[in-house]
């Protein structure tokens, strides 16, 4: 079992190598439905890769392996850049899509550089700082340091918007959420199913939202699926909403054609 796996990870770095250098990389959209205009007002950048030896390879084996690895580095820039094409587009800028939502790794944020990289792309695509929303994972606090925190802050200065990510699924949200400027926290989809299942869930999802917004930030519930979870959620007065129920994650055309229809 062990060598079957280190096999795997072997192989998943090599495609990651291949598309890399071959920039078969995609990123999907999913869109984020406001509450109070009743539109897609954002999306959420995500990453795809189907190698021609794999088949589709899950974020969740890439991730891993790129930050271990260093890749992720490289990986989240593509990712940012496409981000960047995808907001200032035509098509996408006439639909009332106002800013793309993008995940940071830890290791990315613990660069010395990382700022100033992101600041060179976004200026070469004339994308202001409030069209990019960095998404950080509840778990930064593991591995912590000035250099991630003078990061983060500069962002936050600089006026790109910030989202803590996964809220509801480790132990340190807390802290997370009063240490940092973020602009959004977002509910992680398995809060927000338990809370259509157990009342415990639900009276702490309903005091979330409560909380995050007389502490002047907004909250996005992901993993929205259903009718009644979106009824639900717009009756809690949760901000923005995510989920299968809008759109699975699909290519800019695809996404034209879904907003369409949520419109």
């Amino acid at each position: 079992m062990k060598n079957a796996q280190s096999k795997r990870a072997i192989a998943v770095e090599e495609a990651i190598d291949y598309a890399i250098a071959h920039d078969t990389f995609q990123v999907y959209y999913q869109p984020i439905y406001s509450s109070n205009t009743k539109t897609v007002t954002s999306c959420e950048a995500l990453l795809r890769l189907t190698d021609k030896n794999l088949g589709p390879i899950n974020p969740e084996e890439i991730i891993p392996v790129s930050e271990e690895n260093g890749k992720i580095i490289q990986i989240g820039l593509i990712v940012l850049e496409d981000a960047c094409k995808f907001v200032t587009d035509q098509q996408i800028k006439s639909t009332g899509i106002e800013y793309v939502q993008v995940n940071i790794s830890v290791i990315q944020c613990i660069q010395v550089d990382f700022v100033q990289r992101v600041t060179e792309i976004t200026e070469k695509y004339n994308v202001k700082p409030n069209q990019i929303c960095f998404e950080i994972t509840e778990t930064l606090d593991s591995q912590i340091s000035y250099v991630m925190n003078r990061n983060i802050n500069e962002l936050h200065t600089k006026g790109y918007l910030l989202a803590l990510y996964d809220y509801g699924r480790g132990f340190a949200n807390m802290d997370n959420l009063l240490r940092y400027p973020f602009n959004f926290i977002k509910l992680d989809k398995s809060m927000v199913w338990a809370s259509f299942s157990c009342e415990k869930t639900k009276i702490a999802v309903e005091s979330t939202v409560s909380m995050v917004k007389r502490l002047d930030m907004k909250i996005i519930a992901e993993g929205v699926e259903t009718y009644e979870q979106v009824q639900e959620l717009l009756l809690i007065q949760c901000d923005f909403l995510q989920g299968y129920y809008f759109s699975r994650p699909v290519a800019k055309d695809q996404l034209l054609e879904k907003l369409k229809a949520i419109g």
